[in-house]
């Protein structure tokens, strides 16, 4: 063999090792169905995205555990119920990201159609503004003898023993909406960021405080997608997919951004959207 095609052996091998690297390393894959994952259904951990309109709402499963994370607007609460039906839901607690009525309005339904076990928040309970109903469902929840439980920045969200849910939070935001609450949810080696409606301000809070904990491999389009993101916020999540509580009309910079830098995405709006995990490989499903 001569020199030269040597040479060209050796380029084409360390080309085949590093498309291999590449594949290895993906995580996140938009499939039809999740039936290549390890493990059993209880096994894995579940998240639906409901498809609301401009509102978050989403339920959290794993095995018998399930939360929802913000309850959308309180006349989309059939939509919510249909999604727990559905999925046989009977027993479900609750992590209210902020208190604006697109996050907390369906708490009225959900209390009388369900058995909520705890409703936590991360905001005082005197907290008020622009559709802000905190104290409304405060005493509401008083009435049918279930508390509303605060719980602080950096503290980890009960739910189960394999699921780590850390809240991180910049109580110094100018508004309700910059002082929402992220979660940053890990099973294994499996990632979520959930954004809450976290705006500019608030993403250079995180990037320069917490460069190292938001990191995931998919992330929630902060505030509906309706502003954009950060170049380093974006950088420091680094995610492999975005899904957005909205549609496609008021969300164009984001989804530009998001082209920029070869990042999926999928709209609510278009439907449920279903990521599914077994803790090393996570499936989306719309």
């Amino acid at each position: 063999m001569n020199k030269n095609k040597a040479f060209i052996y050796l380029i084409i091998a360390l080309m085949l090792l590093l498309l291999q690297a590449a594949f290895a390393q993906k995580k996140v894959y938009i499939a039809p169905e999740a039936s290549q994952l390890k493990g059993t259904s209880d096994e894995h951990l579940h998240l639906y995205v409901l498809d609301l309109l401009g509102a978050d709402c989403m339920l959290l499963k794993y095995g018998d555990n399930n939360m929802l994370i913000d309850l959308g607007l309180e006349k989309q609460f059939p939509q919510l119920k249909n999604m727990l039906d559905t999925l046989d839901v009977k027993d479900v607690s609750v992590f209210n990201t902020h208190p604006h009525t697109d996050h907390l309005g369906g708490i009225y339904g959900l209390t009388e159609n369900f058995n909520v076990k705890w409703v936590f928040t991360a905001f005082p309970e005197d907290v008020s503004g622009y559709q802000v109903m905190q104290k409304a469902a405060s005493e509401h929840l008083s009435k049918k003898g279930i508390r509303m439980i605060r719980l602080m920045p950096l503290s980890i969200v009960p739910f189960h023993e394999d699921i780590n849910i850390k809240i991180l939070q910049n109580e110094k935001g100018r508004d309700v909406n910059e002082c929402s609450a992220m979660l940053k949810i890990s099973y294994k080696n499996a990632e979520l960021l959930l954004t809450a409606d976290i705006s500019a301000g608030s993403q250079t809070f995180f990037y320069e405080n917490f460069a190292e904990e938001i990191k995931a491999d998919i992330i929630k389009s902060p505030h509906h997608g309706l502003e954009d993101l950060k170049k380093k916020f974006l950088s420091c999540v680094s995610p492999e997919f975005c899904f957005f509580t909205h549609g496609s009309a008021n969300t164009k910079k984001m989804q530009e951004t998001l082209k920029k830098n070869n990042i999926p995405f999928l709209f609510a709006t278009q439907g449920i959207i279903h990521i599914e995990t077994d803790g090393e490989t996570l499936y989306v499903i719309q």
